[in-house]
């Protein structure tokens, strides 16, 4: 804590890791809050008018001996190693990225003099515009804290933890929110800041995982239909590579069991240890080299749209969604004529939609049909 082993202006006590410590909003003197709310006032209450500022007795660091910032990026002159500014919290001083709105250590907002009650975040009067006076604890734990960390993953919801007026890729993320749309916008505005934030070109997306399920419900109509093709595309043609002289061979002795299970000449349990068996067979079954290359076609087919497909949207899912986001929304821009009709509209073709969601799972659903019967079917209708 800031004022750690400093001495209390009324009852001499010095402060320690749990003091509820207040600030006179004027000179800047330490109390606890009880003396504070006992005494009624400032004990320099009379020199103010003189101009009076306390003096933390503490020496400060020299020239010599700067302060190295906590955050383990590299600071210069104010500004980060990759470009974007550097904001100092007022409370635990820690460097922050200019256009956060809470900081990262002590969770104390950054910008705009938030108020709880009577008090004001900034425990120094140099730094806070608003007066008041701030309690001092931002310890974990601490009610502080607590109020603070709400206050912050609100904001990270929403926004981010961005200032809503600041930019991304000229947008501001007001803007930006709204068209995300959801419950938690801000988690994806997070994602697609880091690009630019940290010269990134990959910011890994779980959502993307879903591969076109995922795009198209993000209504990146273009790139979910060209995944969901080469989807189809990759299952199908796994599936055809399966149908070899072995595999036409299982499919025969299959149908010809079911039939007698269903004519009633062998019991349905009987039917199953049969199939189990041949396709045991089919497993063991030598194959020709021909064979061999289409079996082996047919599982790097069939791998490639397991893992490689969702792969992408894993990877490059954000990087793509942001270049989708600031095409359309410079679109509308250029479409609407008011601020009111420009929201709206960004409301409007943002967001999600549960319609091609459910698309992107009937293409699964479709694809896994004709790798897993379409081949059977084709065997059995010949």
């Amino acid at each position: 804590m800031k004022y750690k082993d400093i001495e209390c202006s009324i009852c001499s006590k010095k402060f320690d890791d749990n003091s509820d410590v207040v600030v006179c909003p004027v000179c800047g003197a330490p109390y606890h809050r009880a003396c504070w709310l006992e005494h009624g006032c400032c004990i320099h209450e009379k020199e103010h008018a003189d101009g009076y500022r306390w003096i933390s007795p503490v020496k400060p660091q020299t020239e010599s001996e700067p302060e190295k910032p906590r955050d383990p990026e590299r600071v210069m002159d104010g500004v980060f190693k990759n470009g974007e500014g550097v904001v100092i919290c007022p409370h635990c001083e820690t460097p922050n990225y200019e256009n956060d709105m809470y900081c990262r250590n002590c969770h104390a907002p950054l910008k705009g003099g938030n108020k709880d009650g009577d008090r004001t975040y900034g425990s120094d009067p140099d730094r806070n515009s608003n007066g008041g006076f701030y309690s001092g604890d931002e310890s974990e734990g601490s009610e502080e804290y607590a109020r603070n960390t709400e206050a912050m993953m609100n904001s990270f919801n929403l926004y981010g933890v961005l200032d809503p007026d600041s930019l991304i890729d000229g947008i501001p993320v007001k803007e930006y929110a709204v068209y995300v749309g959801g419950n938690a916008p801000g988690k994806i505005i997070r994602k697609i800041s880091a690009l630019i934030r940290f010269g990134r070109t990959i910011v890994p997306s779980m959502g993307g995982l879903l591969g076109p399920i995922w795009f198209l419900r993000r209504k990146m109509y273009k790139i979910g239909a060209a995944l969901s093709a080469v989807v189809i595309a990759l299952f199908l043609s796994a599936g055809l590579l399966q149908i070899t002289d072995a595999y036409r061979n299982m499919v025969h002795s299959a149908n010809q069991l079911i039939a007698q299970s269903a004519s009633g000449q062998i019991s349905v349990s009987d039917m199953r240890d049969a199939i189990a068996d041949i396709q045991a067979e089919y497993a063991e079954a030598g194959r020709t080299p021909s064979e061999q290359a289409r079996e082996k076609a047919a599982g790097i087919l069939y791998s490639l749209a397991i893992y490689a497909v969702p792969l992408v949207g894993f990877m490059g899912g954000m990087s793509l969604y942001r270049a989708d986001i600031r095409k359309k929304i410079m679109q509308i821009r250029g479409e609407c004529s008011d601020m009111n009709t420009y929201m709206n509209e960004l409301h409007r073709r943002g967001g999600t939609s549960a319609g091609l969601t459910l698309v992107g799972v009937l293409v699964y659903a479709a694809a896994f049909f004709l790798y897993s019967y379409l081949p059977m079917i084709i065997v059995s209708l010949s």
